[in-house]
């Protein structure tokens, strides 16, 4: 694991920001490592209270970010075309349909 101090280190945006939480961080990695093959590379940050989030931006009105707690709590929020959507769902062993079908209408693939 590599350790990034600016993400490590509490307060790291002067806002009384969070360090990134380990237990966040793997099952942010197990993850990305359970999304299909096909599906593009999305951008990722640490969140202010240390979760990770996973975010798709295609464009102002196609967007998925998915925030990722230590416990494995997937936290959603899509935007594609004026329909919106937003959850929680748990990852287990596998990506949750739910965050499965709002990926497929954010990077327009079929679900």
């Amino acid at each position: 694991m590599v350790k990034h101090t600016a993400v490590a280190t509490a307060n790291r945006d002067g806002y009384g920001a969070r360090p990134l939480d380990r237990r966040a961080y793997l099952a942010a990695l197990r993850f990305l490592q359970a999304l299909p093959t096909t599906t593009p590379v999305p951008d990722v940050s640490v969140d202010p209270d240390g979760e990770v989030d996973v975010l798709w931006y295609i464009s102002p009105t196609r967007t998925l970010s998915v925030s990722i707690g230590p416990a494995g709590r997937l936290t959603y929020a899509a935007l594609f075309g004026d329909t919106r959507s937003y959850g929680t769902e748990w990852f287990v062993n596998e990506i949750p349909q739910a965050i499965l079908l709002n990926l497929s209408l954010v990077i327009g693939a079929r679900p």
